[in-house]
């Protein structure tokens, strides 16, 4: 049930308003992870407090989950870090001790305060208290080393980036991929372990970029995170036939 739920939304998230971008633009978004790659952990960020730290020391010399998020996203970026959070909670590792949880903001301009006010409104669950959300800094150089690419949106203002989080080990080499929308527990110890790392399932391989339904994300976040969460059908296709009223809409308006 979790699965086909997962995969209904995936389907009706790809709506999306008008873009700026053209398709064979964001046919170049995406990610193609470079699996044994090693991210540059001397680059420079500052956390959420305005603290300096390296990527290096925000691993810590540990094995983490690495998230790219666009800050001031009001799509998919927030219920995609609840839902990770949450994955990681159900874990069965201790945030800090077993593994860290590290967010990587896109937007270089945005100062420490706009990823503090991510951190008090989503990350609430013990993995969310533990996140290290890291800012004002070259995200393009570790996303480039990870296989992520992004690009901006200049019409919604917000970024357009795959749905994915990285699993990196303790030395800071690329181990694994997944789709943040279809976490599992396994799947997250798997990838933090020094077992093989997990194969990405059909679903997981669902292309599911962060872009969508941005018009009216105050109303759809919820729903998603809800829809995701309890795995109903009945919810998700509810979500589906209001999502399909707003395209319409934004359609007569255009």
């Amino acid at each position: 049930m979790r699965r086909l739920a997962a995969a209904l939304i995936l389907l009706l998230l790809t709506v999306r308003p008008a873009s700026a971008l053209t398709e064979r633009a964001l046919a170049a978004v995406g990610a193609t992870p470079r699996i044994g790659a090693q991210l540059p952990l001397g680059l420079g960020f500052r956390d959420d407090f305005g603290r300096v730290t390296t990527l290096g020391q925000a691993l810590g010399g540990k094995p983490a989950i690495l998230v790219f998020a666009d800050y001031r996203c009001t799509s998919l970026c927030g219920p995609g870090l609840v839902l990770t959070s949450l994955a990681l909670d159900q874990a069965g590792l201790k945030p800090g001790r077993d593994y860290r949880y590290v967010v990587i903001g896109l937007n270089q301009a945005d100062p420490p305060a706009v990823a503090a006010g991510v951190r008090r409104a989503r990350l609430n669950s013990p993995a969310g208290r533990y996140a290290i959300l890291l800012g004002s800094g070259p995200a393009d150089e570790v996303a480039r080393a990870a296989g992520f690419r992004y690009l901006f949106d200049p019409k919604v203002g917000q970024y357009v980036h795959d749905t994915v989080v990285y699993a990196v080990a303790s030395d800071g080499r690329v181990r694994a991929a997944l789709s943040e929308f279809t976490l599992s527990p396994a799947e997250l110890r798997a990838a933090l372990s020094r077992a093989p790392p997990p194969r990405l399932t059909l679903l997981s391989q669902i292309r599911l970029l962060c872009h969508g339904l941005v018009a009216d994300a105050g109303r759809w976040n919820a729903p998603v995170t809800a829809g995701l969460r309890i795995g109903g059908v009945a919810v998700l296709l509810a979500f589906g036939l209001a999502a399909a009223v707003a395209f319409t809409r934004t359609r007569r308006q255009a």
